[in-house]
């Protein structure tokens, strides 16, 4: 620092000391509140974690008035969130540097008292004892509160994805409804015992009397498991709404209850992300959610409720399994002169079916969509358990699936290209839709599952290598 500088900066510096300064000034202040670990309770941390505090009040808003009473709920003035300014004669003396120094104004005494990392500035810890002196003692300066105007509203309500059935838990959850896993499910249903995920985006009220039983699936009979009907499961499923606060006193009281749509509680959720139903549930649905999220969403009272996302797990489309190599390396010497070899390629299941399926094998040259061939049946029947797949491969076989139908476990016939070929090989493509459409149980309504659905059929591959062991070759 300059020698012209340096005596110019003491000099400003020792007036302010001395005589201080007063004036106004403008602070803003930004939260990013993704980062809030929540309550102080730790119960309720995964409730209030990383989002907009809960209001303090029913009707959704915080402070009121001058904004300098008491946090009362009639108080016309009342104040819950508020800014104070703290005095250095509030913060704790930890060294005892100033004990017994006049504090009433800056001093040379006081000043020369002062060592780095000894002050209460340098502490900079409150005394808990003086914490409440501009409410309690309104007429010493030491503590000052200032008014805060809060123009919005937050949420007195949340969801919390659950499982309402009475008898299994398709989100594997922790139990709680409230548990610390509240904000990181998934539901994982089975397509044929539990139910089939739809959802139509629209608004739904939250219903104390919901049951699962109007959603089941039906089968033939109850020895023959065979279905008639899908189980539907809507968003309804797992939406469970609770008011964080208790706000029956003269101030908030955290106490999660569950809360439903009545005359006197105006509550509405709807999902409007990942719909896969049409309006109402009337008609078609075409693909599933093998890998999606639900975000839950609505009104409680007017106010928005805090909603949450609840991730989604459902593969409905026919069961196939490739348990076999995928990639078959054989010598074609194996292959010729009515010599045949049979390869597993894998099972297929389909308890989701109301009739029959079909499956398709069609194979091509390396390098080229121009088919070699077809084996194809629609007379497979449904089944609890898995059924095998194999391939039946020689020169001397031919397209088709061997054996009379009906068909439980398959073996299906391909003709390998003729020996004299430059062929190295082939690759299959394997196909297995449904061949009626499936309808779905969702209480008032009933849906179908589109069987002519692309994204509802399962596809497969596999590639076979042909190693040429023959006479003559090189």
């Amino acid at each position: 620092m300059s020698m012209l500088v340096s005596p110019v900066l003491s000099a400003i510096s020792s007036y302010f000391v001395t005589s201080g300064f007063e004036g106004s000034a403008h602070i803003n202040f930004s939260f990013d509140m993704s980062k809030y670990t929540g309550d102080q309770n730790k119960a309720y941390q995964a409730i209030t974690g990383g989002r907009m505090l809960p209001a303090p009040y029913a009707d959704g808003r915080f402070n009121k008035g001058t904004t300098l009473g008491t946090n009362d709920k009639d108080d016309k003035n009342r104040r819950a969130i508020g800014i104070s300014l703290y005095g250095s004669n509030t913060l704790l003396d930890p060294y005892s540097v100033l004990a017994g120094k006049d504090r009433s104004k800056p001093n040379d005494d006081l000043l020369n008292q002062l060592k780095a990392g000894t002050s209460p500035l340098d502490y900079a810890v409150i005394d808990e004892s003086k914490l409440d002196l501009g409410t309690t003692n309104p007429d010493q300066t030491d503590v000052r509160d200032f008014p805060v105007y809060t123009n919005f509203t937050s949420w007195t309500a949340f969801v919390s994805p659950f499982d309402n059935s009475k008898t299994v838990d398709t989100l594997h959850s922790s139990g709680d409804p409230l548990g610390s896993d509240m904000r990181a499910r998934t539901a994982t249903p089975n397509s044929y015992s539990d139910g089939i995920l739809v959802n139509d985006g629209q608004p739904f009220t939250v219903d104390q009397n919901y049951t699962t039983d109007d959603y089941a699936p039906t089968t033939k009979s109850a020895t023959d498991k065979t279905l008639v009907k899908a189980g539907g499961i809507t968003p309804e499923r797992y939406a469970q709404v609770y008011q964080y606060y208790d706000y029956s006193g003269a101030t908030p009281v955290p106490n999660p209850t569950r809360v439903y749509t009545t005359t006197d509680n105006a509550l509405s959720l709807n999902v409007a992300t990942d719909t896969n139903a049409p309006l109402k549930y009337n008609g078609k649905i075409t693909k599933g959610f093998p890998d999606n999220t639900w975000v839950y969403a609505g009104k409680y009272n007017v106010l928005p409720v805090a909603g949450t996302s609840l991730a989604l797990n459902q593969d409905i489309r026919p069961e196939m399994n490739l348990t076999g190599d995928q990639i078959y390396v054989l010598d074609k010497s194996q292959l010729i002169n009515d010599k045949t070899l049979k390869e597993a390629l894998g099972t297929w299941r389909d308890r989701l079916t109301i009739g029959t399926d079909t499956m398709t094998i069609t194979t091509y040259p390396i390098a080229s969509d121009t088919a070699l061939g077809t084996a194809t049946t629609d007379q497979l029947v449904p089944s609890a358990d898995l059924h095998d797949i194999d391939l039946h491969l020689g020169d001397s076989v031919n397209y088709g699936f061997e054996g009379d139908p009906p068909y439980g476990d398959l073996t299906a016939g391909l003709t390998i290209p003729p020996v004299a070929s430059t062929d190295n090989g082939f690759y299959g493509l394997v196909k297995l839709s449904r061949n009626a459409d499936v309808p779905i149980n969702v209480k008032t309504a009933t849906p179908t599952l589109d069987a002519g659905s692309a994204d509802l059929a399962n596809n497969a591959n596999f590639l076979v290598l042909l190693r040429d062991d023959t006479d003559g070759a090189s």
